[in-house]
């Protein structure tokens, strides 16, 4: 009896364990509520959803390639890395390309936000500024994650 007693619990420890990890599709629930938020909280009209809608479309279908640039580029990395003869001068092009995307992809992020910015009146700028410094001081800006990541492998290596 308390062994089916102490499986029960382990199983339900489990998956409450599980449960609580975020899936696969919690970025995309992210997204979505960031973009329910924006609607909702700056009381947009639908000429200006529309028009964020389509600056974030555009966005997204050019920085597609990019990422997938950027993917492949760290699959090479750690293949020359991982190589016994090291190609010094190999690998600092890919570091220093990889550099450039990372750096290409916040510029278009910067524009995509100034292109949204534009079609904001005053006081819906003033609420959304207030929305994007919050979350920046949160740590949920896209480039703490990543300057937490590079830090990450700084110390692994």
């Amino acid at each position: 009896m308390n062994k089916l007693i102490s499986i029960i619990i382990l199983v339900l420890i489990s998956v409450s364990f599980l449960n609580a990890q975020p899936g696969k599709g919690y970025k995309t629930k992210k997204l979505k509520m960031q973009k329910a938020w924006i609607y909702d909280q700056l009381n947009l009209s639908d000429d200006q959803k529309t028009k964020i809608d389509e600056i974030r479309y555009n966005h997204q279908m050019a920085i597609v390639d990019l990422r997938a640039e950027q993917k492949k580029n760290r699959i090479s990395q750690n293949q020359i890395w991982k190589n016994d003869e090291l190609n010094k001068q190999e690998y600092l092009d890919l570091v220093t390309r990889g550099n450039e995307i990372h750096s290409e992809l916040k510029m278009m992020r910067a524009e995509m936000m100034m292109n949204i910015r534009e079609i904001l009146t005053e006081e819906q700028r003033e609420k959304w500024q207030e929305h994007v410094i919050g979350n920046r001081i949160r740590g949920i800006s896209r480039e703490d994650g990543f300057e937490r990541r590079q830090k990450r492998l700084r110390e692994h290596w």
